[in-house]
């Protein structure tokens, strides 16, 4: 059911650049591979969901110059994402216009200016008993809360749904720093429904439950926590550490290549193998007060 569209060659073009961004030089057989994927998704043809007519992919974050992602203007809203930002919102609304509803964590909707949250009808999060289930269906590592990324949008007779992996955020939609693939689905919103049907009763609406503000500068603080570990673990990563293991007395001994470079981090870093206990750690690099 639903119809039947030529895939976007943005999507294939996108497969091709993957091997330029290795680390490791790939082998002929890889390469081989990924231009057989390549070639076959320019033929390839996609059978579309209920009653959408046209899809069509973006690729973000790409390219030379990354481009920001272009709305239309629209008659109705709904945003639905776990990360958002004032910038990005604006960009989806544009100067003047509304929106129908918000969903996204608390925690960002705190720190989302009140001039922002003001331009829905709805803002809302998640109920904390929407992903509760029996121990059976819920393993101790399964995420919960909300992941689903979506903007719904309704011009005129049609809807379309932007459906991937972009945050309503600056980095993802408006400064091209992340790369994410978003497929835009457009059909009839007398056949597919509109922007009102994902967030009724009939749709999101028993999983939701309305917004309420918490403490801005306890956000703050956890948020500067989770920025400095972010920054931290960038550093470790551009690091390029490596571990040299060499036999030595009937064992071995393991020695951490590039180490010097972690002069510039202001974090304490310890080391170990998995394969012993932590109380055998060893520091790498500890800050001085």
């Amino acid at each position: 059911q639903g119809g039947i569209h030529k895939v976007n060659r943005e999507i294939a073009s996108f497969l091709r650049s993957l091997p330029g961004w290795s680390t490791k030089r790939l082998s002929a057989a890889r390469l081989q591979d990924i231009e057989s994927l390549a070639s076959d998704l320019h033929r390839c043809t996609w059978e579309l969901p209920g009653a959408f007519e046209q899809i069509e992919f973006h690729v973000l974050g790409v390219g030379q110059k990354p481009r920001a992602f272009q709305f239309a203007a629209s008659d109705q809203t709904v945003i639905v994402s776990p990360f958002i930002s004032n910038e990005a919102i604006g960009a989806v609304l544009g100067k003047s216009g509304t929106g129908l509803a918000l969903v996204s964590r608390a925690e960002e909707l705190s720190l989302l200016s009140e001039e922002t949250r003001s331009r829905f009808e709805r803002v809302d999060v998640m109920n904390d008993d929407a992903d509760t289930g029996s121990e059976e269906e819920l393993s101790g590592g399964e995420c919960r809360g909300l992941h689903a990324k979506a903007i719904v949008q309704r011009r005129g007779w049609w809807t379309s749904a932007f459906i991937g992996s972009a945050n309503c955020t600056n980095a993802a939609l408006l400064r091209g720093v992340n790369v994410e693939v978003v497929a835009e689905l457009t059909g009839k919103a007398s056949k597919v429904g509109g922007p009102s049907d994902w967030v009724s009763e009939r749709g999101m609406g028993p999983l939701l439950q309305p917004f309420s503000p918490i403490s801005v500068k306890d956000l703050l603080e956890q948020r500067s926590i989770e920025d400095a570990l972010e920054r931290a673990r960038q550093f470790l990563i551009r690091a390029n550490l490596t571990l040299q293991c060499t036999k030595a007395d009937g064992g071995y001994q393991m020695k951490l290549m590039g180490a010097d470079v972690l002069e510039g981090l202001d974090a304490e870093v310890w080391a170990w193998p998995l394969t012993v206990p932590r109380e055998r750690q060893i520091a790498v690099h500890t800050t001085s007060e």
